[in-house]
């Protein structure tokens, strides 16, 4: 997740320098960026259920995690208002 998180933040430096002097490498910054903005969000909605599953049913922590995430997108709006 730590490689995942670095790799965003080279791919947003690579962007807020200015738009890629291509078409082609657009498109295969923008695919990197969904892909490592995406992956810790598959391995805390499929790996930590499956850490809980003698205490719990691994499908209700995994809906939890993603009502968490829901959640928190709602209020991702309201302070980034705040912010800026």
């Amino acid at each position: 997740m730590l490689l995942s998180t670095l790799l965003i933040g080279v791919i947003l430096l690579i962007f807020c320098n200015g738009t890629p002097p291509n078409l082609q490498l657009g498109a295969i910054l923008l695919f990197l960026f969904g892909l490592t903005l995406y992956t810790p969000l598959i391995l805390m909605s499929t790996v930590a259920p499956l850490e809980f599953k003698e205490i719990c049913n691994p499908a209700e922590v995994a809906g939890f995690i993603d009502g968490l995430g829901y959640i928190g997108s709602i209020f991702a709006d309201f302070f980034y208002r705040m912010v800026d």
